[in-house]
């Protein structure tokens, strides 16, 4: 009608021109409205007065963003909550690999069983030789069990090119630690008797601590008491070798070779006396012997010694060494200190020298006077 084309379908019944509805109108359905997408452009100065719809500015910001249109983009992947966990699984899985790898070593290594080292811990005291401290009054007598196995029996010329190697003396310059009470001994060896270091004559008998010690005296009892039944002192007695020896009871003692020739009687602050048992061949003097092995040292530093038990030796002019012997074999005490040239217990040393006794020695020295002492004070030891 008036020259507009419809839109509603037109059907022909008899040569006769009929509109219909169309189909989408029928039972009240309204109809589906498809818009075509139409992309628009907008340049900078461009937009229109009435500005961007808040629809267009989000589309135009998300473009615009960092990393817009590319999935690999780090601010996209950071974002994504499944990339967070798969990386999270990757790196613990990777640190656990690496762990692993590092500490597999030590942890094989603790798994295996040791090997046993054949040095002899300086604090266990040799079982078969080590004699517990027992007097007549208060213990119960002991004897000296035998060694469960003999040492290994060595030639002299094997023995000498071993031991010789190893052996070192103390310096000869080397001086005492204080002594407070001017008594003989050092603080340290007040300590090692039980005697009071602020008083030179601990039992009050008119002698003075070092002066008794040396004479194998206690050096608390006031009556004239033999340093063992003091309860500071024990004997250990080598019955392979055959000799006694006098030593403080707190110290420990420890064979280094496993044969009873290298013995150390270690203090608590690691100063030790050791002795070394050597093979003399026959008919050798001791001169001989001692400018074969005692390398450093020189004979004119010895003098003869005889202790307190009629036994012969012959010590060093400082009293920091001492040689033994008999027909086939000498034996060194040789003192070590822990500090340079600082000695806390010489006069221990000496007290070991004093208390030497070979296992033939049957004569005691029946009258040991302490100096300055009167014969109606002596003892017997």
């Amino acid at each position: 009608m008036f020259g507009k084309k419809s839109n509603a379908p037109e059907e022909k019944l008899g040569g006769v021109n009929i509109q219909t509805i169309p189909a989408d109108f029928y039972g009240g359905v309204d109809p589906v409205v498809k818009f075509k997408e139409v992309s628009k452009e907008i340049q900078s100065g461009d937009a229109p007065a009435g500005g961007l719809s808040s629809k267009e500015r989000q589309i135009l910001n998300s473009v615009r963003v960092a990393g817009s249109g590319n999935r690999l983009h780090p601010i996209n992947l950071f974002n994504n909550r499944k990339f967070l966990i798969i990386g999270a699984v990757v790196l613990f899985v990777v640190f656990a690999a690496g762990a692993t790898w590092y500490y597999w070593p030590d942890v094989s290594n603790n798994n295996q069983t040791p090997a046993i080292s054949p040095a002899v811990s300086l604090q266990t005291p040799p079982e078969p030789t080590v004699e517990s401290l027992a007097t007549e009054e208060t213990f119960a007598p002991t004897t000296t069990p035998e060694p469960e196995l003999a040492p290994t029996v060595e030639s002299a010329e094997e023995v000498a090119s071993r031991v010789s190697a190893e052996m070192e003396f103390p310096s000869k310059f080397s001086g005492d630690s204080s002594d407070l009470d001017n008594d003989g001994l050092t603080d340290k060896e007040e300590e090692v008797f039980g005697t009071d270091p602020g008083v030179p004559d601990t039992d009050g008998d008119n002698y003075m601590d070092g002066l008794e010690v040396k004479n194998l005296y206690n050096p608390t009892g006031f009556k004239p008491v033999k340093i063992l039944d003091s309860g500071m002192v024990a004997d250990y007695t080598d019955t392979y070798f055959g000799y006694s020896v006098y030593y403080p009871r707190d110290w420990t003692v420890g064979d280094v070779g496993k044969d009873l020739r290298d013995l150390l009687f270690t203090a608590p602050t690691g100063e030790f006396v050791e002795i070394r048992v050597f093979d003399k061949a026959p008919n050798q003097s001791f001169g001989d012997w001692f400018t074969e092995n005692a390398v450093g040292q020189s004979f004119g530093d010895l003098k003869d010694f005889g202790n307190r038990f009629k036994v012969n030796s012959h010590q060093r002019t400082d009293r920091l060494v001492y040689f033994f012997e008999n027909s086939n074999r000498v034996y060194a005490l040789v003192y070590h200190e822990s500090e340079p040239d600082v000695i806390n217990y010489r006069n221990v040393l000496e007290m070991m020298a004093q208390s030497w006794r070979f296992s033939a020695t049957t004569e005691i020295l029946q009258s040991p006077i302490v100096e300055g002492q009167t014969e109606e004070t002596t003892t017997t030891l």
